[in-house]
């Protein structure tokens, strides 16, 4: 079905595949650019096509695999709020996110090669028509008259950087040299300590709140009824309904002991209105018969004259239902149906309700709101009143006991969703550092995100939960991206210095450009006047800067912070084994004369046997 909140699914879903379109675009150019520099003259135009292909699914097919299945199990798992507004949100971007993926790789990846058909087509018609040129010859200074060497100097000096691209270069040898400064990492590992803490205490400030005006746009009438009952009942008249399923004979002096004990114990809470806010049945028919006694005897007299006989109860409760003062009681209670009446006895009461009030200021908040629900509840419950069968019911109990669920539910799903993402980051990366750099980040970036979130104000309800769950989706993203190719320069680099190096060269460009796009396509949110679009608009700015930052300072830190500890752990493991060979005693071996070490004029090990 379609539900008002699908709206927004557009812009999360566009602020995805643009993500994975900046990698794939991205992606091609560099290999384009690699392969230019290569020797083409043994392979076809066909095959060049179809190795770059190869080459681009191979490079950044599973990153954005990655974030594509953990975006999908973070939705599955937003299912599990229970509001069903939130679950057809979270099923619908589900499904969208896994749509977006096959087109990513079969209508744009088709759209790629076949753009690029072409341009392979002129690259190999152009080498073949060009003569050979090597850099010695093109950098000498040619004859001005000699048109094919100066056509061969335009085409030599085409393939230099540009001094745009030497000066980035340039910058990010100074940067990867920066993080794997010791004092640098030492620096940002402190900031990053004191971020945790910050971030722990704000994200357990965070207050439970439910406020069905959230739910609707801002110039609804809705959200002027919610405010003058917030400001005008709540505080002053909220009811309870108590029903009573097994009243059994009321009339008996012990039952009715039995039902005042009960509703005594509802009015002597500490926010009842009192008794004068309890609306029984039973009250005003004690007053009616008290103003009229007539219904305590029939119209009818006996046969000697006498005065009239009394009338049952039942025939006091029809008169006193009759009128038309009371009539409105009719609807409090019910009788035994004429089909279970036996031997002409009189229907009795099998079931009904009554009402009182609550007041207090401090029940605005849903935690005191939740604490009084308790209260009514462990009375209902009671050992004592357990014949009576009673049953509370109160206009906002359903949303109650979503408050007092909603704290463990959010933990137990983000603890789940966490380990689902570490879980499918283990699928791709096997380095047991790189996995535990990427982890580490996850789960820093989405606590980050969610004390942020909190210290702006914002109150955990179903929405924001949903939306906690998708900041651990799309912190996946950014670690992922980066941890992949990191953990892929492992075969071709040995420092780690030329590893983020070429990570960050690699991947910067396009995780720049997927964060700038994400942010143009959620900003749209904010110019729609309803809290949830604002509150998902939000968490998906928050989750891309901190998300970002994470990934320009804390995972290369962490890298070469690993690095820098792997070092420390083999120089000492190399120092103690050093200490143990010189503590080792020779051993004389029989006819073998003891080996004799002494040291060169350089420094150098002599071993003589003598």
């Amino acid at each position: 079905r379609f539900g008002t909140i699908l709206c927004v699914s557009p812009f999360l879903t566009l602020a995805i595949a643009v993500d994975h379109a900046f990698l794939f675009a991205n992606g091609w150019q560099q290999i384009v650019s690699r392969r230019r520099n290569e020797d083409l003259s043994t392979t076809t135009p066909k095959e060049e096509l179809i190795l770059r292909t190869k080459m681009l699914l191979i490079e950044t097919g599973p990153s954005v695999t990655i974030t594509t299945i953990t975006n999908s199990i973070a939705f599955i798992i937003s299912t599990m709020s229970g509001a069903p507004e939130l679950v057809l949100f979270s099923i619908g971007n589900g499904i969208s996110v896994i749509v977006v993926f096959f087109f990513e790789f079969t209508v744009f990846v088709a759209v790629i090669v076949i753009t690029a058909r072409p341009e392979i087509e002129n690259e190999f018609k152009a080498m073949r028509e060009s003569p050979t040129v090597s850099e010695q010859s093109v950098e000498k200074a040619p004859n001005p008259l000699d048109l094919s060497a100066r056509v061969d100097q335009i085409c030599f000096e085409n393939r230099k950087p540009r001094p745009v691209t030497v000066i980035l270069k340039k910058m990010l040898r100074v940067y990867c040299k920066f993080l794997c400064n010791k004092v640098c990492v030492t620096i940002v590992m402190i900031c990053l300590a004191a971020y945790l803490a910050w971030s722990t205490m704000e994200t357990m400030r965070m207050r439970v709140s439910l406020k069905p005006e959230k739910l609707f746009l801002g110039d609804s009438s809705f959200i002027k009824l919610f405010s003058d009952r917030q400001a005008y009942i709540q505080p002053s008249y909220d009811v309870l309904w108590i029903h009573v399923f097994n009243p059994g004979n009321i009339w008996e002096p012990k039952r009715r002991v039995l039902i005042d004990s009960m509703i005594h114990d509802f009015e002597s809470l500490s926010h009842s209105v009192g008794r004068y806010s309890t609306k029984l049945f039973l009250r005003d028919f004690e007053e009616y018969l008290k103003e009229n006694p007539e219904a305590l005897t029939s119209m009818d007299y006996d046969s000697d004259g006498g005065a009239g006989k009394s009338t049952t109860k039942y025939e006091q409760l029809q008169s006193f239902l009759s009128d038309a003062q009371y009539s409105y009681w009719k609807g409090f209670m019910q009788f035994e149906p004429e089909e279970k009446i036996v031997n002409g006895s009189e229907p009795a009461i099998t079931r009904f309700l009554f009402t009182t009030a609550y007041k207090g200021q401090d029940q605005l908040d849903w935690i005191n709101r939740v604490a009084l629900l308790k209260q009514w509840r462990d009375i209902a419950n009671n050992e004592a009143y357990s014949s009576l069968n009673v049953t509370v019911y109160q206009e906002d109990a359903k949303f109650l006991d979503i408050v007092d669920t909603m704290v463990p539910q959010t933990y137990q799903s983000a603890l789940l969703t966490l380990v689902s993402m570490c879980a499918v980051a283990w699928l791709f990366i096997k380095s047991p550092n790189v996995l535990f750099t990427a982890a580490f980040t996850i789960v820093s970036t989405s606590l980050g995100s969610v004390g942020i979130i909190s210290w702006l104000g914002e109150e955990l309800d179903p929405t924001l939960m949903c939306a906690i769950i998708l900041v651990i989706g799309f912190s996946v993203d950014i670690p992922a991206h980066i941890a992949y190719h990191y953990h892929q320069t492992d075969a071709t680099h040995d420092e780690v210095f030329d590893r983020l190096e070429h990570s960050i060269e690699r991947i910067g460009f396009p995780i720049a450009e997927a964060c700038v796009s994400t942010t143009i396509c959620v900003a749209s949110l904010f110019f729609v006047d309803l809290h949830m679009a604002h509150t998902f608009a939000v968490t998906m700015v928050i989750v891309v800067v901190v998300g970002a930052i994470h990934g320009i300072f804390v995972m290369p830190a962490m890298f070469s912070a690993s690095a820098h500890l792997s070092h420390w752990i083999r120089s000492c493991c190399c120092r103690s084994r050093v200490a143990a060979s010189d503590t080792v005693e020779p051993i004389q071996m029989k006819g073998v004369e003891p080996i004799q070490n002494s040291f060169g004029p350089n420094g150098t090990t002599t071993i003589s046997v003598q």
